[in-house]
């Protein structure tokens, strides 16, 4: 059983928790809060449930604002996340979701895409 949302609700979802406009704003910065992730690997490696080994956030800087929110079967494997950088030269969020065991067994296809979606950005924001 996997949540039915699209990776266009996920996306969504997060963008309207980012924006302020949720719920109110004061509730919408708490979940933002919530979701936020600190990715030194000292900070998540000793807990095996921490939602950065395997997906998005494993292969990004440290130094930067992310936020997000992963969700894992033995048949799927899914992440959507903010990703902002701390000189705002690149903002996005980025949704996947992958259904197959193949993919739930894979912990690094998410991070692999990621880092290529974050290059690419970075690139496309200095020019």
């Amino acid at each position: 059983l996997r949540n039915l949302i699209s990776t266009d609700q996920a996306a969504r979802l997060i963008y309207e928790i980012y924006t302020r406009q949720a719920v109110s704003r004061k509730y919408s910065t708490r979940m933002a809060y919530l979701l936020t992730r600190d990715l030194r690997p000292e900070a998540w490696q000793n807990d095996p449930y921490n939602g950065i080994k395997g997906f998005i956030g494993e292969s990004l800087p440290t130094k930067i604002y992310f936020g997000s929110k992963v969700g894992f079967t033995s048949k799927h494997r899914m992440d959507v996340a903010f990703v902002r950088t701390l000189d705002d030269k690149a903002i996005y969020i980025l949704a996947i979701f992958a259904e197959d065991p193949a993919y739930a067994r894979d912990e690094e296809i998410f991070p692999k895409l990621s880092r290529h979606v974050y290059d690419r950005m970075m690139v496309l924001n200095s020019q």
